[in-house]
């Protein structure tokens, strides 16, 4: 659909109760375009959901200034899972591919490209796991770098050995009121990394098997490489 402003909320009628599926299937295409230069998009909203989200097929958002794939960040059991291709651009300011308390798994591709910062994944929450890899890809064309996937409150990130994630930074900690101070990340990598590792604060682990093109900043706490 298109939409002058494109603000758009599919989650809020998707789980007024536990295991409600939102699924794009194989073959088909969940579009939403803002056409206004001010206009902003969210594909799904997932906040106080309980609900599943798969994606089989094409998801594709645009926006002007800002564009967000999905969004959840108050609960816990909401589930992500990326099969088929998902593309978040913004042209001007900030877009973000997911950004969720649950659980995400990703086999296919997420491509997120924006004017000023691109963020493809932001794990929100202590627990989360970003489950195995082909592609997650952050391009920022402004000055701000992007960000493969960014921790707010730690989480666990496996990618597998046929996945690549992508970024000026691969991963960073968010700095602020959002990072918890007790916050661990953890991140398994057999695939292929491209960009600077930045764990920040705390006692993190990287176990590394595969490919990293970037320096590994540990940062803050008894961290192990």
């Amino acid at each position: 659909s298109s939409n002058p402003f494109g603000s758009f909320g599919f989650g809020q009628g998707l789980g007024n109760g536990p295991n409600t599926l939102f699924w794009n299937k194989a073959g088909a295409t969940f579009k939403l375009t803002a056409t206004d230069p001010e206009g902003q998009a969210t594909g799904i909203f997932g906040d106080g959901q309980q609900a599943n989200v798969i994606n089989d097929g094409l998801f594709e958002i645009t926006a002007p200034l800002t564009a967000t794939g999905l969004r959840n960040l108050s609960d816990p059991t909401f589930s992500v899972t990326n099969n088929g291709v998902w593309k978040v651009t913004a042209t001007t300011n900030w877009a973000i591919g997911i950004s969720s308390l649950g659980a995400i798994t990703n086999t296919g591709t997420i491509d997120v490209a924006a004017g000023g910062k691109a963020t493809a994944v932001i794990i929100a929450g202590t627990g989360t796991t970003l489950g195995k890899s082909s592609m997650i890809k952050a391009t920022s064309n402004g000055v701000r770098p992007s960000v493969a996937v960014e921790f707010l409150a730690g989480g666990s990130v496996t990618n597998a050995a046929s996945g690549m994630i992508d970024g000026d930074f691969a991963f960073t900690e968010r700095n602020g009121s959002f990072t918890s101070p007790g916050s661990v990340q953890d991140i398994d990598n057999a695939g292929t990394i491209n960009g600077i590792v930045d764990t920040g604060l705390n006692a993190d682990d990287v176990q590394n098997t595969g490919v990293i093109n970037g320096m590994v900043a540990l940062g803050e706490g008894a961290d192990t490489y």
